[in-house]
């Protein structure tokens, strides 16, 4: 993957049209799931928060692991969240919790957030 797919668009960009499709924007959701295809993987994380939220949930799935190869951590992270809820994917809590222990030793917000999850539901299934 070249590196101009990564930077070519900007986060914030990506965010807008994210915003702009929630609010019902059929030609912000295209664009999206344009950049999606073309293998940007900001645009493939922001399309699955976007699927993971409407009906359609097993979309969002889709989007999430195409980003894995390209080290896309919040797409890991939700993708964990998926498996945990049975959301777009059948559920496997082990699976999930197995997800969120790959990013618990990153510095960054995800790892913060990942020990966090592990925290809550890994006391929950011990429990």
């Amino acid at each position: 993957m070249s590196s101009n797919l990564i930077t070519k668009y900007s986060d914030t960009e990506i965010r807008g049209l994210l915003y702009q499709a929630r609010k019902g924007d059929a030609t912000a959701l295209a664009t999206l799931e344009r950049r999606a295809r073309a293998g940007h993987v900001n645009a493939q994380r922001y399309l699955g928060v976007y699927w993971f939220r409407t009906k359609e949930p097993e979309r969002a799935v889709a989007c999430w692991c195409a980003a894995f190869p390209h080290g896309c951590r919040w797409s890991r992270y939700y993708y964990g969240k998926a498996l945990y809820l049975g959301r777009g994917i059948a559920q496997n809590r082990f699976w999930a919790l197995r997800q969120w222990r790959l990013l618990s030793g990153h510095p960054s917000s995800v790892g913060r957030l990942a020990r966090h999850a592990l925290y809550l539901y890994a006391t929950e299934i011990t429990d």
